[in-house]
This record gives C-alpha cells, structure tokens and sequence, in this order.
C-alpha cells in the first residue's frame, strides 16, 4: 500500500491522504513512531532521527519580518527591537570633501571625511613597524627639488632640546643627535648641535658640540678649527750685506685677508738665506724676522717672529734654512677685512767680503697661515 486516504468526519467533507516517498534511501524499510498526544499550538513534529516523532516548540530567537508590500532595492531590513523588522530608507552616507588626486582622507571634528594634500597628526606619536632591512620612512621629492624633514618646537629655556634623533640598541638608547636652543631666549633665533655616545656600562655622554658662534667642542673642550688656510711658494731673492736697522727686504705675501678681526693666526715659514763665499775663513751671526701689518700692534709693519744664527766657520756655497717649525709663531689680526702684508728682514753681525742671499732658491721657500678663532 502507497497511501492510506481518511474520510473526513463529514461524509461530504472530502479525505486526507498519507502517500509514502517513491522510493527510500537504499530502499530500507523505517515506521514512524507519532506522540501520545496532540501537542499544543504553534508546535510542530520533530523526529529523533530514529523514527520516533514528537512535538516540539520552535526557538524563543528569530524576528517576524512585517511585509509591508516595499521593495528592499534602496533600503534595508532593520531590527525594531520589538521582535519585528522593518523596511528603511538608506540615509546619506559622509561626503568626502577636497578629495582630488593624492590626498589623504582626514576625519574631521564634525564627524566629515576631507581630503588634504599635506597630512596634520597631532595625536601623539606616530610609530611605523617594519619587519625587513631599509623599512622606515623614505622621501621621495620627483623633480629638481630638495626634501626637507623639519622640526619645530617653541622652547621657553635657553639649551633645551629641539629634537632628538635617537638610535636605540634592543630598546635601550645608545647614540643619538639633538638639535638644541640656544641662549637669546628673547629672539630665539640661535641653536646648537650636541652628538652624545654611550660606553658599555655607562651613562650617555656629550662627545661633540657645534655652537652657537660655530666653534667646535670634544667632550666640553673647544676644538680649534681653523678658519682658513693659506700656503705660497714664495719665488724671487734679494741680496743683502748689511750689519744694522734690518734695511733688506723680501716680501713674502701680499693681500692676506682674515676671515675674522682679532682672530690668531699662525705661521709657519722655512725660508733660506745663502752665502756665496768662495772660502770659510770668516764667520757671522745671522739675523732674521718676519714683519707683518695689520696686527694687533698697529696698522704698519711689526715684527712677529724673529731668529738668529751664527754661521761660524761654515763652508762657503751653503744655505742655513730659517725654520718657524719648531716655534710656530703666532699672531692677532686687527679687524674684519684688514689685508696683512708679510716680509723676510735679515742682515749680518759683521760685513764680510760676499753678499747673502734672502730666499736663494724657490724649492724651499714657504709660508703657511692658519687662522684661528680663539677669542
């Protein structure tokens, strides 16, 4: 039998079939068990999946959906909070603003997307986390322009910092590079660089600083640098064979100009004087300076560096090299701009038969000029 048909209590009422499936899974042969009883409303028959069918009440979740006959094309299904749903209307979204190629969106305080072209963070720091070599922050400018990273901060005190570049060994700070004010707290127009290492053991320390005025510190001591540098080979002689008031001359430089008025400088000259004698019979001293303008002693000639020789029974055709290096002489500039001209003076104990020659030959005649800030 397929299909059991009920009569319906009525005669006339009709019948009710139960019609079995065309076929079961693998043909077997099952009986549904029904419950003891009716149940009760909104229940529904649930089985064991051994055949046995009882009543069971479906979950207190889930939502009626009202069907209000709308399309759900431009709106959407809401939760009322009521145990029904409703159809609503998809309000306007946030418009973004300024948006234009290359911006960055920006989430204003009126709760509005904007895009702008330069970026404003002012929430504190912004960390970046990479996992290779050479991750970090890369600035790229495409075009004939310089990249700038600029750091802006308004200290109140004099020799606070401005900016820390930090370098950090396993997160403890070994190195770093701070850009600091200065001491005019009034204009705060001046500044300082400070470099500071870390021994293994100890506390960061200072190694180097720039200035403000841009001298140069090692471990809080001034380094001096010079300011310039001046070297010439000086060409040509002169002749002499007197005994007093240094009356011959060799001009050394000409037109020397300081960077700084009241700086120092030093000089170091090797410059020959020579004796053409033909026999070593006689001996003199030898006397030699250097005289220069311009200097703090005034604005004519000075003497600034100063030796003297005795020649003895020395063979004749033979140089005697007047040498600063052992006494590097040293002096003060006059003022911003002042041109300093330099010349050899020499002249002899006694007057002998032959000349002596200032600066005899080119090879060996130099003057070097260092100029130092030490004031």
């Amino acid at each position: 039998m397929s299909k059991i048909k009920l009569q319906a209590t009525d005669g006339n009422g009709g019948t009710v079939s139960l019609k079995g499936p065309t076929t079961t899974d693998g043909n077997a042969e099952f009986e549904l068990t029904l419950p003891a009883n009716d149940g009760s409303a909104d229940q529904y028959l649930k089985t064991n999946g051994s055949g046995v069918l009882s009543w069971a009440a479906p979950a207190s979740e889930g939502t009626a959906i009202l069907s209000t006959g709308e399309s759900g094309g431009s709106k959407y299904l809401r939760e009322d909070g009521d145990g029904t749903s409703s159809w609503q209307t998809v309000s306007a979204g946030t418009a973004l603003t300024g948006s234009t190629n290359n911006t960055i969106p920006t989430v204003t305080g009126a709760n509005a997307l904007q895009g702008e072209s330069t970026l404003t963070y002012d929430a504190g720091a912004l960390g970046i986390t990479g996992d290779s070599s050479g991750d970090g922050l890369s600035i790229t400018n495409n075009g004939d322009h310089y990249t700038s990273l600029n750091f802006d901060a308004d200290r109140s005190a004099a020799n606070n910092a401005i900016a820390i570049i930090e370098g950090k060994w396993n997160n403890t700070a070994v190195s770093n590079i701070r850009l600091e004010s200065g001491t005019d707290t009034t204009n705060k127009d001046d500044g300082r660089v400070i470099i500071s290492t870390r021994e293994s053991g100890e506390s960061m320390a200072e190694r180097f600083r720039i200035a403000e005025d841009g001298k140069w510190y090692k471990n809080t001591k001034q380094v001096l640098l010079p300011l310039q540098y001046f070297e010439v080979n000086v060409t040509g002689s002169t002749n002499f064979n007197t005994t007093s008031s240094w009356p011959d001359t060799k001009q050394l430089v000409t037109g020397f100009t300081p960077v700084k008025g009241g700086s120092r400088l030093w000089v170091h000259s090797t410059l020959q004087t020579w004796w053409g004698a033909t026999s070593n019979s006689s001996s003199t001293d030898v006397y030699a300076r250097i005289m220069a303008t311009n200097t703090s002693a005034g604005s004519g000639y000075n003497q600034v560096w100063k030796n003297s020789r005795y020649a003895g029974n020395f063979a004749h055709n033979q140089y005697y090299t007047h040498d600063s290096k052992h006494a590097i002489f040293s002096c003060v500039t006059a003022s911003d701009g002042a041109q300093m001209d330099f010349k050899f003076q020499a002249y002899m104990g006694a007057t002998l038969s032959n000349d002596f020659n200032l600066c005899h030959t080119n090879e060996y005649n130099l003057v070097q000029i260092w100029e130092y800030d030490i004031t």
